[in-house]
């Protein structure tokens, strides 16, 4: 098996193949906390603390450990030509008071799963307006910031709550009943009281779980990709169950 700018820690077998059974074909770079799987290619460190944390959420598809800032795996390794780590950020992301590795090859990659990223730009949150009403600002690593309109249908105001989601609900009717699948929530819900054609900026949390896809949209700004669902609430319709009314916004980062 060939293996490359990754780590092999915490192996539960026996002493001496706790880590590895047998030798894997290193491609260098890569960190192993004892000495049992043959590691000796360019790069490649031995009888190495990684001093990852616990396996959890850090955004993207699947559970990762992150290095701390001061592990022997941040800014040591090589991408070898992939640009994003497994949750979908930058990679490499050179940490300027960090050392790079002298190998060759080295190019300022973090070993394993997880690219650390560099802290955002302070930002003076209480200042961001954003500029019209299809642009959402993204401020690293988890707000959002966008206008959220009552449309001028709904008198004598709009009462209640809008937030982020991944999809625009589905609705099919079958044998005469309508059955919907609504898109899963990806920010905390603000509440949305405003009087008709009036609008207020609202500041959305973003889940952990989705902050790599929000930072993934703010890389396409003139893309339309956020959905805002307006859940409202008005005298007007039957029964008194809200309507949905959905907004897409291009998400823009933040500047100082």
């Amino acid at each position: 098996m060939k293996i490359a700018n990754s780590i092999v820690s915490g192996g539960t077998g026996t002493a001496g193949t706790a880590n590895c059974s047998s030798s894997l074909e290193s491609q260098g770079f890569n960190l192993e906390s004892s000495n049992e799987c043959g590691f000796t290619a360019t790069g490649d460190q031995t009888n190495t603390d990684p001093q990852l944390g616990p396996l959890q959420d850090n955004g993207g598809p699947a559970p990762t450990m992150a290095p701390a800032m001061g592990s022997p795996a941040v800014d040591r390794g090589s991408a070898f030509g992939l640009t994003t780590d497994e949750r979908g950020l930058t990679r490499p992301v050179d940490l300027p008071d960090v050392p790079n590795s002298t190998a060759p090859g080295a190019d300022g990659s973090d070993i394993g799963a997880v690219e650390l990223q560099l802290p955002p730009t302070p930002i003076l949150e209480s200042n961001v307006t954003p500029p019209d009403f299809d642009t959402a600002i993204f401020v690293p690593p988890d707000t959002l910031y966008l206008r959220l309109k009552c449309p001028a249908r709904f008198k004598p105001k709009c009462v209640g709550k809008a937030g982020g989601i991944t999809s625009r609900d589905r609705c099919t009717t079958r044998k005469g009943r309508r059955h919907c699948k609504h898109g899963q929530s990806m920010t905390t819900t603000v509440s949305a009281g405003q009087k008709p054609n009036k609008w207020k900026v609202a500041k959305l949390i973003i889940k952990p779980k989705y902050r790599a896809a929000v930072a993934k949209m703010a890389t396409q700004p003139n893309k339309k990709l956020l959905i805002v669902r307006q859940l409202i609430h008005s005298k007007r319709f039957k029964h008194g169950a809200p309507q949905s009314v959905f907004h897409i916004y291009r998400v823009r980062t933040a500047t100082p």
